[in-house]
């Protein structure tokens, strides 16, 4: 499966006399930008929890995300993730403490608050204040956070110890800081918080959830801000880009609009001919007379503002031009 800038967006035929043009292009520019930038950083969460030894393209990162679900794009992870209400591993007794070097892993709880490190105060002094970059992992019950796309990283099998100098307090006849020598610099287990459910692994539910959550976080927003500039474009008098944005990239038969015009994209399995077509060869175009059926595909011959309702639109001059005269002049007019 693709981006959302792929599959969601088009600027087909955009109208440039719509006052909301340039900032709807500038806003499907920012989301095309802002998955290029998120697929690097994904790049930096795998390279961070391999120990600077992760040696994968941010194009097989791509495609390993496309496989991990079959039919399931980056982009609706966290919703199918939430829907799906899978329950919390079960853990252990045990904790382990990690010192936590994948800050791009955006982990926010479960932190050590009995592990320090000496700091120097503005006065020159030496003292020792909580570390804040040491997790207390519960052994078997995951960290949501991470992301186990590859399972194979170094963070999730080393047992060897942090390299940084950490210290503990132990309380005593001699109380004291002493050096901790039990952090180490992995979770010592592929760190899977959830249990599989029906048609999904513990695995996948983890990537889902990790990865989900962190495109929310770095793409929504401008996914957000293109959404306001479609409303805005098409309260502007653009059309209904919404449903163009998928005609033009081809509509599966079964989802047809009965009465909107299309033209023969793959003929498939489909009968066209059942449908309003005149035959059922690739590039004829018919109106539909129904759903369809079959593996076909059809794309609209659509303009962006042929659904627009309303007695006036956006246009370059005048301002409140009637809708009819501009349908006529542009060929659409009755």
């Amino acid at each position: 499966m693709g981006r959302y800038f792929d599959d969601k967006i088009s600027l087909v035929d955009l109208d440039d006399a719509n006052p909301s043009f340039l900032s709807l292009q500038a806003a499907a520019a920012a989301v095309e930008q802002a998955e290029i930038d998120w697929y690097k950083r994904r790049k930096d969460v795998f390279n961070e929890l391999d120990f600077g030894d992760f040696n994968k393209t941010e194009e097989q990162i791509e495609d390993d995300y496309a496989t991990l679900v079959s039919g399931l794009s980056v982009y609706e992870f966290k919703d199918k993730f939430d829907d799906l209400e899978a329950d919390r591993k079960t853990a252990s007794d045990e904790f382990r403490l990690v010192h936590n070097t994948f800050p791009t892993s955006n982990i926010t709880d479960g932190y050590s608050t009995e592990i320090f490190v000496e700091e120097e105060d503005e006065d020159g002094d030496t003292g020792f204040v909580v570390a804040d970059n040491v997790l207390s992992y519960h052994i078997g019950r995951g960290k949501g956070a991470v992301d186990t796309l590859y399972d194979d990283l170094a963070a999730f099998s080393t047992s060897s110890r942090s390299d940084a100098e950490f210290y503990e307090f132990i309380d005593g006849d001699d109380p004291g800081y002493f050096v901790a020598d039990n952090v180490f610099k992995g979770f010592g287990e592929v760190p899977l918080a959830w249990e599989a459910v029906p048609g999904y692994t513990d695995q996948q539910l983890q990537v889902m959830n990790a990865a989900g959550n962190d495109y929310d976080s770095e793409v929504g927003p401008a996914i957000a801000e293109y959404e306001a500039a479609l409303a805005s474009y098409i309260d502007g008098g653009g059309g209904n880009l919404e449903d163009s944005s998928v005609v033009y990239k081809g509509v599966a038969a079964g989802e047809f609009v009965i009465g909107v015009a299309y033209q023969i994209k793959e003929p498939g399995t489909t009968v066209f001919t059942d449908i309003g077509a005149a035959n059922n060869l690739a590039g004829t175009r018919f109106i539909a007379t129904g759903v369809g059926s079959g593996d076909g595909t059809a794309t609209a011959d659509m303009f962006p503002y042929e659904n627009y309702v309303g007695v006036t639109r956006s246009y370059n001059r005048p301002q409140t031009l009637p809708l009819e005269l501009i349908k006529e002049t542009r060929g659409l007019g009755s």
